[in-house]
């Protein structure tokens, strides 16, 4: 019979699996599991507020919007995911941000952007861009620079923060908008022809094409760059929120 040592009988009592290291608490080491995941070694606690963070669905979100807006008595419009302004609005109300900055962080990334529009017929508003509807491919396709290739076949895909690129929220209003990318995801497309696409969307430097098997994956509809991809109905791309293994990953020939 196999002897268990109790280091690692505590140890798989509390792995904590991460989508990225900038989840796991400051100063905790980072472990790779034996199918490419990342986890932290965590006290019990630490475990159960991980799980906490983590559990609301992409299916939620839309509540966890409507319902955080409604008990501050915010106008807001479902439908359309859009937070109504008065129309004399120079600034955005200090309350309003501070709401906004709490649903986007308990969306844990699934809330992809969040638009200011001013100036418009439909009056000034603030814009939640979600992920659209669930969707499905068996193989998918996700352009990386070089440099990030090795990391990701040896410890997997993981979702990544939005870069620093885009207007930060909470700005003085102005004609025109101003938009917040919030989104930890992955991007990806479900046609090899579509990388080219992607290449020229974006400027990287010594691209990648990675060939993902995505059979098992949670994808969704990606609605940012269908505004300035007019071959959307050829190509699709996607938005995944959970790490990919690494096995499920190989480089392009």
């Amino acid at each position: 019979m196999k002897r268990i040592k109790l280091k690692d009988l505590i140890e798989q009592e509390h792995k904590i699996y991460v989508q990225s290291n900038s989840d796991a608490p400051e100063g905790k080491k980072i472990h790779t599991g034996p199918r490419g995941g990342q986890y932290f070694i965590g006290s019990a606690q630490e475990k159960e507020q991980y799980e906490k963070k983590k559990s609301i669905e992409v299916e939620q979100v839309d509540n966890l919007i409507a319902d955080e807006l409604k008990k501050n008595n915010i106008s807001y419009n479902e439908e359309e995911k859009r937070i109504i302004l008065p129309e004399d609005a120079k600034t955005i109300p200090e309350n309003i941000k501070k709401i906004i900055d709490k649903i986007i962080e308990n969306s844990d990334g699934k809330i992809l952007a969040v638009k200011t529009a001013l100036g418009y017929s439909n009056s000034n508003s603030i814009r939640f861009i979600l992920p659209g509807k669930k969707t499905y491919s068996k193989k998918s396709y996700h352009v990386v620079e070089r440099k990030y290739v090795e990391n990701i076949l040896k410890n997997g895909l993981t979702p990544s923060n939005a870069q620093k690129h885009s207007n930060e929220f909470g700005e003085e209003l102005s004609w025109g908008s101003k938009t917040k990318q919030t989104y930890k995801a992955s991007f990806m497309v479900n046609k090899k022809g579509a990388t080219k696409k992607i290449k020229n969307l974006f400027k990287f430097e010594d691209p990648v094409v990675l060939e993902i098997d995505t059979s098992e994956t949670d994808l969704y509809h990606d609605p940012l760059v269908s505004f300035d991809w007019k071959d959307v109905d050829k190509y699709e791309s996607m938005v995944a929120f959970n790490a990919i293994p690494a096995n499920n990953i190989k480089v392009m020939n």
